[in-house]
């Protein structure tokens, strides 16, 4: 609980230095995509999200809070059970325009991994084992704008680091109000 408000209190202070430089709200980014874990028992899965721009923060450098829910599989074979996992990510990213299409960068996020684990166990029903942790990770990304039916939007690929749950990420961004 206390990452999560050490996290909740960066952005807040990034927030707050980007309204004081006379920045602010410049739109919101749906996404949607694919997750790959880089873990061997646990494989693709959906990725919803949103981020908001608040705009730059110098020259070609973009502040964008973020928040992610990835919905990883979790290979289990069969017979054994079922298992989910879902992370829950939060963070801020800069983003660096290379030119107006190509942007690269980074972040700094909070990430709440939960698994639970379901089996049949003979003679006593269904057992259920679940788990959580928390770490703070970072990520690298690159993307490419481009225009979706008149939307400002971007594709993304983000490499989350986390010890415990390093990932490939590849969304589709759709940013509504200005980008």
């Amino acid at each position: 609980m206390k990452r999560i408000l050490v996290v909740l209190a960066l952005i807040a202070t990034l927030s707050s230095a980007t309204f004081a430089q006379g920045l602010g709200f410049h739109g919101v980014a749906a996404q949607a995509g694919l997750v790959l874990p880089m873990e061997t028992n646990w494989t693709a899965g959906l990725a919803l999200g949103a981020k908001v721009n608040m705009g730059q923060v110098a020259d070609n450098l973009t502040l964008l809070p973020i928040i992610q829910y990835h919905m990883p599989g979790f290979d289990v074979p069969a017979g054994a059970g079922d298992a989910t996992v879902s992370v829950f990510v939060i963070g801020a990213d800069v983003h660096y325009a290379i030119n107006d299409q190509f942007y690269a960068g980074g972040g700094l996020n909070y990430n709440s991994i939960t698994l639970e684990y379901k089996w049949d166990v003979p003679f006593f029903g269904t057992t259920t084992i679940d788990g959580s942790t928390s770490e703070i990770g970072f990520s690298a990304l690159g993307g490419y704008n481009l225009n979706l039916a008149g939307y400002p939007a971007a594709i993304e690929a983000r490499y989350n680091i986390v010890s415990n749950y390093n990932s490939l990420v590849a969304t589709l961004n759709v940013f509504f109000g200005s980008k």
